[in-house]
Formats: structure tokens, C-alpha cells, sequence
């Protein structure tokens, strides 16, 4: 029964350690795990492995350190070493491991059949070389004993038989070494082959009895014959030729079979022969194949790919050793050009970018953050680029190289642009159109300007301008125009433009298309007249854009570019036509409402003379009460004309108020109630009372619908006072406080310190005239209430709304 195969994988990744070990225990070989280097070490000296897989990461220890006190150690000089890594390791780092003793590197991902083939071959190529190191001893030691023997042999004849059971015995353990080992071995003596072991047989598919003695030659390949007979040759010549080199044997069945061949010159039966050692490297070659294709697949990528490939090494030279053909069509460089110019990376990004190359390069964190630099191409052109490194680092972790892709996003830079200024255009003309919904008319002209300017600047114009039509006299005059510094305004130059001087534009404005120049002086000859114009505003790009409202033009907005031309956008044309459209609503909504200051002015002036001439007409009914009390001698006539002259000096007081105010609606109590109640105080003629009047009034202002009907009841009052009050007495006082509640009600409290009513009144007011006008007019007019105390004289407490009526001008 054999002995299993022990292999140790070190790797700290449970998940990779796990995998490995499984596809190596279905072949049959015995793991140990090993998770740093410290346990590798004692996992060594404890198990002794036939073979090491040691990952390049190492979370304690250099793996070129570990290796070295491995291979320290006389017991494992001999043992296969794999190293294990998740980068392809580059010609620096793979001649440091091999120098260190190293027999081979995989690189994560690794399949199961490649894992396992490059671990029976090394095991196989470690069996043979333990093989033919032994077997060289042997031979050598055979051969010494050999010449020993027929020494002995020639001097001391008495000794031969024990020579020859020697020499039979030393034949005997040199035939089983040969037959054991697992690489073929042949001796070949003038051109034939005069031994060969059973496992090159197998190899070329013969029986040893059918290669014996027969041409070496036989089994070469056709097309590696020249060069093995030309090393065999030269190396039975005693020439100086490489041991060990490929070729291609043919097999009985003439399929070809790669192999390794390991050469050199032994004495065989007092003749030079060549000792040959054939190791079948197949499966070596189909893995160095596919490495091949593999990295054939990725050039083929990397040189078919639109993005730009490229690796940039800062040791042991500085500079690029790969750049993709790509770099031509984007960067106008050729790759021979960036291999020629190790800062030609730094030189063609853009001024502006370079510190933050440097900052990226400062900070190896970011590497796995993509970088949106600007480079400039050969011919000047600006390209936006997005980049994205993988840093390459060597052992001691230093880094060594980056490994990086570059993409042109130009376009989508450009698209990026055009939404941003989407989203500008549409912010400014929204808040364009609340500002025009709350424009006030005094701000007309400076707003408008201001608007001007500001889609100036967002669309790159110098100039820009408000033309109006002018029906009766058929031109268009500039209203509104606003210019950058240190450009000539045309607004006194271009006043009463004709407006059939173009005909074919007023077209165009008429059916609501916009006119756009890019380049003014491109214009065709049968444009003579209109190229002539806009050069003597200097204009070289023009954007104008008629203001039509209902079918019918009013107008256009215009663009001028003075200081350079201009390709207008459709996203330039559409924003200004925005613009026009908005300033058609807004023109079309100041007309209509200076239409209606207009109507609302000549309403205005009417009620003026209807309040004016409505307070004449009662004052000539004042002047005729007044005549007819100078003739009317009867006390209680007197009276009633006296009540009735009040109540229409009253109401005329209210539309005279009115009147002289600028609010058509409105009475303020403050200035009305003082002047009435001193007006009908004169009006009563209180004679040699020493009255004493006392007013508390809040500045209160209602509609004339309710001044009127409250004079009324002040008119009442006052009038009741004067009369009955203070008869028989020499002094009087009357007070009045109208004030608003926190409820919105209007509150007047009238009192005097007179007489008061009759005992029998105090429950039940009197049916004067004069009260149950105070009572109709309080609770049905005004819908409000009445209240009365006759303690120390006579109180009243009326409280009405405000909001009965509402306001009509």
C-alpha cells in the first residue's frame, strides 16, 4: 500500500483554503492547513510534506522570508514549492520567488485541473530529479568501483571472482534504480541506442526489445531531427552544449510527444556513449498553451477595446509598458509616443486637473475610486476621461506599477452640461414668471431689463433687446434693452425700425418661427441689406424671437453675439422663446390692466361728483330749514325742522367725508364723529349751558353704509341731551367712547350726567320719535344691540358688527 501524499497550503482566507483542500482530497492527497507562517513552519518539521502551496500575502511574514528559512532547512531543500497569489505576478516578482526557490506561481481564480496538473508534475519532476540524483550517485559510484574492479581485477588475479559477483551486484542495483525511475532513460552509442529503460518504452509505445539497437533517430520527430542530431553530434565532438532543452518524439502509433530531454557524455563499455533523460512534459505543455491563449485573449481585448489599456511601471524604470492602440483615435498619441515619454500621462491632463492627479496619487486609499479627469488631446481638443487604477505592489509593499483603464465620457459630459443648463434655463424661468405674476407697474421697465440680462448670461449673449410694433405708424421701436460692458447699445441707432423692411422676417415672425444667425457673415448675397445692418451694430450671431399674442404680433425678442460668433442651440431657441411668450403675457396683462386703472380712475371721478353734488343738494335742503325756521314761530315746528336739519347735516357730513377722501368706501370714525357731534352741538344752540365734552375715539374705519345710519344715532342722542338733559341747569357734561372690541364689534357708549327718564321709563324707553328711531336703526339696520341706565344721569350702550355689508368700490 502506498503512502499518501502530504501537501501544506498556507492561505489565511477560510473560504480558499477550504476549496483548495477539497479538490486535493478527491485525488487523494492528505492536506495540512496552515493559516500563517509561524504554523507552517512547525506543520513542516511535524508532518514533513512532500510538497507547499504558500499564498504570497502573508499575514505575518514575508513569503520570500518564509521561503528562505524553508529552504534553510537541509530536510525540505528538496521539497516543491507553489506559490499562491491573487495578481499575475510580473517578471521582477517571478524571478525573486524562483531565485528564492520557488518552482512555480498560480494565479486566483484556479480550476481544479490546473492545480492539480502543475501539483503532479512538480511532484513528478521531484520524484524523478530525487531519482536521477540518486541514480547519478549510483552510476558514479558504479563507475568508480567499475574502474576499481578491473584495477584490482588486472593487478590481483586471485581476486576475480569476488570482483565479478561485485560488479554483478552494483549492475544488479544500477538496473533497478533505471527500471524504477519515472523518466524515460536511454544510452545511445554511434547513433544507436544501446539501453533503454521500461518507462521510455512506455512512453514511445514500443516493447524494449523493439527499440534496442535501433537508430535513436527513428523516434525524433521529423521536424526536431536537424537539431538533436546537431546537439548530439556536437556533444559526442566534445563540444560545450546546453544539457537540457524541448523537442518532439514520434510514438509507435506516430502521434507526436513533447519532451524534455536532459543530456550529457558517460563512458558505456570502454566507448563515450550519451546518457539521455526523457521526461514527457504534455501536460506542461497544454498548461503553458492555455496560459498563452489566455494572455492572447486579453491582448486581443485589451487592442480591440474602445477604452484605453494601460500599465505605467515607477521601478525599476519609470514609464508606461503597455498603452492599447486606442490612445492614437483618443489622444492623438501614438503608444510608441507614451513609451518614449515617461510625463506624456502628466503632460496632456489638463492645467487645471493636474493638482488633482497629485492629490490622487498621494492618497493610494482612493485607488479604488474612479478619477474623472481632462486631458488635451494632440490637436487641442479637451476630452473628459474616467480612470480607474489597480495599484501593483512588490513584496515589502512598495508600490511598483498601476494597471489602469481610461474611458472617454466626453459625451456624456456633454449631455450632463445640457441637463445642468435644462435645469438652470427652467429655474430662471420660473422664477421669471413668479416675479412677472407679482410685478408691481412701477417696477415694469427695471424688471424687464433685469430679465434681459440675466438670459443674456445664460445663453452668452452681449446684447439683447425688447423691439415693440407700432401699428399706426407700421415699426418696430426698441422698448427695453440691456448690454454687457463695453458694448454699444442700439436702441437710439435702430428707433422706428421699418416694418416692411424685411418682409420674408415679419413672415417668418407671423407664423411664430424664430430667426437664428450663427455666423453673420455667411449670410448670401441676396442678405446684402440685412448683413450691412447688423455689421454696423457689429452683431456676428443673432438669435430674434417674435412675442405674438393671439395671432397677432407684437413684437420680438432678440440675442446679439458681438464679441465672438455663436452656434445657437435648440435649447437657446426654446428658453428665449419661453421668454417671449412670457413677455407677451406679461405686456398683454399690463394693457389690460392699465385698461381698467383707466376705468376704475373715470368710476372714480363719478362717484367724487355724485358724493359732492349729493352733499350740495342736502345742504341747499339745510339752507332751506334754516329759512324756514327764521319764519316759523311755533316751538314744537321749530323743533321738528331743527331734528330734520340734524339728520340731513348728518348724512351730508358722511358724502362730504367721502368726498374729500381717497378711499371711496371708507369713513374713519375718528375724524368723522368729532366733527359731527361739534357740528350739532352748534346746530342746537345750547346757549349759556356750560357743556363739557368728553370723547374717547378709535381710529375705526367702515363702510359709508354704516356711518351713515351711526351719525344718525349720534344725531338722536346728542339731540335727546340737549333737550331734556340739562334743563335748569347752568352745567353739562357728555361723553363718547367708540372703540373696537377683541370680537370685531363696534362699541359706543353714550352718556350724560343729566336728569335722566322717569321712574317710569327706566324699564320701558319712551315712544318718541326720536328713540324708536335709535331702535330701528340699531337692531334692524345695523343688527345690533341697545342698552340704557338711568343711574346719575343717562347711559347708553350700543354695540353693532361691522361685517353686514360689503364693500362695493
Amino acid at each position: 500500500m502506498h503512502k499518501p501524499i502530504k501537501i501544506l497550503i498556507l492561505n489565511d482566507q477560510p473560504a480558499i483554503l477550504k476549496s483548495l483542500q477539497n479538490a486535493l482530497h478527491k485525488e487523494g492527497y492528505q492536506t495540512i492547513p496552515a493559516r500563517n507562517g509561524a504554523e507552517a513552519l512547525s506543520k513542516m518539521k511535524k508532518h514533513k510534506p512532500d510538497l507547499v502551496c504558500l499564498e504570497i500575502d502573508l499575514p505575518d511574514i514575508s513569503v520570500l522570508e518564509l521561503l528562505k528559512k524553508i529552504k534553510g532547512d537541509p530536510e525540505f531543500q528538496e521539497t516543491p514549492v507553489i506559490f499562491l497569489s491573487a495578481k499575475h505576478p510580473n517578471s521582477t516578482q517571478q524571478a525573486n520567488g524562483l531565485e528564492a526557490g520557488a518552482n512555480g506561481y498560480l494565479t486566483y481564480p484556479i480550476s481544479d485541473r490546473e492545480l492539480l496538473a502543475r501539483i503532479q508534475n512538480l511532484l513528478r519532476v521531484t520524484t524523478t530529479e530525487k531519482t536521477l540524483k540518486s541514480l547519478q550517485k549510483e552510476m558514479e559510484s558504479l563507475i568508480e568501483q567499475s574502474q576499481r574492479s578491473r584495477q584490482t581485477l588486472l593487478s590481483l588475479l586471485e581476486d576475480q571472482k569476488h570482483i565479478e559477483q561485485t560488479l554483478r551486484e552494483s549492475e544488479e542495483k544500477y538496473r533497478n534504480v533505471v527500471e524504477r525511475a519515472n523518466d524515460g532513460i536511454v544510452i545511445v552509442q554511434d547513433n544507436k541506442i544501446k539501453f533503454a529503460n521500461f518507462q521510455l518504452a512506455k512512453l514511445l509505445g514500443y516493447s524494449l526489445e523493439e527499440i534496442i539497437g535501433t537508430p535513436y533517430s527513428t523516434y525524433i520527430h521529423p521536424e526536431e531531427l536537424p537539431l538533436v542530431k546537431n546537439r548530439y553530434e556536437r556533444r559526442m565532438a566534445g563540444e560545450t552544449v546546453s544539457p537540457v532543452y524541448e523537442t518532439r518524439l514520434l510514438r509507435k502509433d506516430g502521434t507526436p510527444v513533447d519532451v524534455e530531454l536532459n543530456a550529457g557524455i558517460i563512458p558505456y563499455e570502454g566507448k563515450p556513449a550519451d546518457l539521455v533523460f526523457v521526461r514527457d512534459i504534455t501536460e506542461r505543455k497544454k498548461a503553458e498553451k492555455a496560459l498563452q491563449e489566455s494572455e492572447a485573449r486579453f491582448r486581443r481585448l485589451a487592442e480591440n477595446a474602445q477604452d484605453l489599456i494601460y500599465r505605467y511601471e515607477f521601478f525599476p524604470k519609470r514609464g508606461f509598458t503597455y498603452v492599447s492602440p486606442i490612445a492614437t483615435a483618443m489622444t492623438g498619441y501614438t503608444p510608441e509616443e507614451h513609451y518614449a515619454d515617461p510625463d506624456l500621462g502628466l503632460k496632456i491632463v489638463h492645467p487645471e486637473d493636474r493638482p488633482l492627479l497629485e492629490q490622487y496619487f498621494q492618497n493610494w486609499g482612493v485607488f479604488q475610486k474612479p478619477i474623472i479627469l481632462r486631458w488635451i488631446r494632440k490637436d487641442g481638443q479637451i476630452l473628459w476621461t474616467e480612470q480607474r487604477n489597480v495599484p501593483i505592489y512588490d513584496d515589502q509593499g512598495n508600490l511598483v506599477a498601476i494597471e489602469g483603464i481610461a474611458r472617454d465620457i466626453t459625451e456624456r459630459k456633454k449631455a450632463e452640461e445640457i441637463l445642468q443648463r435644462e435645469a438652470e434655463l427652467e429655474a430662471f424661468l420660473a422664477d421669471v414668471s413668479m416675479r412677472f405674476i407679482h410685478l408691481l407697474p412701477e417696477e415694469l421697465e427695471a424688471t424687464i431689463v433685469g430679465v434681459l440680462g440675466e438670459i443674456a448670461l445664460l445663453l452668452h449673449a452681449d446684447r439683447s433687446y425688447i423691439f415693440l410694433f407700432e401699428p399706426p405708424q407700421s415699426r418696430f421701436s426698441p422698448v427695453y434693452e440691456w448690454t454687457a460692458p463695453g458694448i454699444e447699445p442700439i436702441a437710439e441707432k435702430a428707433k422706428h425700425f421699418p416694418y416692411n423692411l424685411f418682409p420674408e422676417v415679419i413672415e417668418q415672425f407671423k407664423k411664430s418661427k424664430p430667426i437664428f444667425i450663427d455666423e453673420v457673415s455667411e449670410l448670401p448675397q441676396e442678405a446684402d441689406l440685412a448683413k450691412k445692418i447688423l455689421k454696423t451694430y457689429h452683431v456676428q450671431s443673432l438669435l430674434l424671437v417674435p412675442i405674438v399674442w393671439r395671432e397677432t404680433l407684437k413684437g420680438f425678442v432678440g440675442l446679439d453675439r458681438v464679441k465672438a460668433q455663436k452656434k445657437w442651440s435648440q435649447q437657446d431657441v426654446d428658453a428665449l422663446t419661453t421668454l417671449a411668450n412670457m413677455f407677451a403675457l406679461l405686456f398683454e396683462r399690463t394693457s389690460a390692466e392699465q385698461q381698467i386703472q383707466k376705468a376704475l380712475q373715470e368710476k372714480e371721478t363719478l362717484l367724487r361728483e355724485l358724493y359732492h353734488r349729493t352733499k350740495n343738494n342736502m345742504m341747499v335742503m339745510s339752507s332751506l330749514m334754516a329759512l324756514k325756521l327764521e319764519n316759523c314761530f311755533q316751538e314744537e315746528t321749530r323743533h321738528i325742522l331743527r331734528d330734520l336739519d340734524g339728520r340731513i347735516q348728518t348724512m351730508a357730513l358722511v358724502h362730504q367725508k367721502l368726498y374729500q377722501s381717497h378711499d371711496l368706501s371708507h369713513v374713519d370714525l375718528k375724524d368723522y364723529v368729532p366733527e359731527l357731534v361739534e357740528l350739532l352741538i352748534k346746530n342746537y344752540q345750547v346757549g349759556a349751558l356750560d357743556l363739557s365734552l368728553k370723547m374717547e375715539i378709535d381710529p375705526i374705519r367702515v363702510l359709508f353704509d354704516i356711518a351713515i345710519p351711526l351719525g344718525l344715532v349720534l344725531n338722536e342722542l346728542i339731540s335727546n341731551s340737549l333737550k331734556h338733559a340739562f334743563r335748569n341747569r347752568e352745567k353739562g357734561t357728555i361723553s363718547i367712547r367708540l372703540k373696537e372690541t377683541p370680537t370685531g364689534e363696534i362699541e359706543l357708549v353714550f352718556a350724560d350726567d343729566g336728569i335722566g327718564l322717569p321712574e317710569k321709563f327706566q324699564k320701558m324707553p319712551p315712544s318718541t320719535l326720536g328713540f324708536q328711531t335709535i331702535f330701528m336703526i340699531i337692531e334692524n339696520q345695523l343688527q345690533g344691540k341697545v342698552q340704557w341706565i338711568t343711574d346719575h344721569g343717562l347711559k347708553w350702550i350700543i354695540s353693532f358688527g361691522k361685517s353686514g355689508y360689503k364693500e362695493r368700490v
